[in-house]
C-alpha cells in the first residue's frame, strides 16, 4: 500500500493489480486488505514472483512490447478480489496507525 501510495502521488494510475499465486497474496484476508485499502481490482494470477521477474526483463530487453503483452501469454487469473466499502474504515484506521511508526 505504502508503494502504491508513492506511485499516486506520481500520478501513476493502479486501477488493477496483478500480482503471482504465492507469498502474501495466497491469503484471501490479505488480498482483500489491500484491494479495499487501495480502492483497486487485484487478479491473482497462475505464475509467481519469479515468472513476473522474467517477464519485466523480457519488457525492457524487446522480448515483449510492453508489460501488458508480457502478462498476456498463459497467465490465467486463479482469484480475483475487489474492494470491500464495509471494511474500509477499520483498515483504514489500522493502516495509520502502522504508518505512524515508519
Amino acid at each position: 500500500v505504502y508503494g502504491m501510495e508513492a506511485l499516486r502521488g506520481m500520478r501513476i494510475p493502479i486501477n488493477t493489480l496483478r500480482v503471482g499465486n504465492d507469498n502474501l497474496f495466497q491469503s484471501a484476508i490479505f488480498s482483500n486488505t489491500i484491494a479495499t485499502l487501495m480502492n483497486v481490482e487485484i487478479e491473482v494470477l497462475d505464475t509467481t514472483g519469479a515468472v513476473g521477474a522474467a517477464k519485466a526483463a523480457g519488457v525492457s530487453v524487446g522480448i515483449f512490447g510492453n508489460p501488458e503483452e508480457a502478462v498476456s501469454h498463459s497467465l490465467a487469473p486463479v482469484a480475483t478480489y475487489g474492494p470491500s466499502p464495509q471494511d474500509h474504515s477499520g483498515y483504514a484506521a489500522a493502516y495509520t496507525q502502522w504508518r505512524k511508526y515508519l
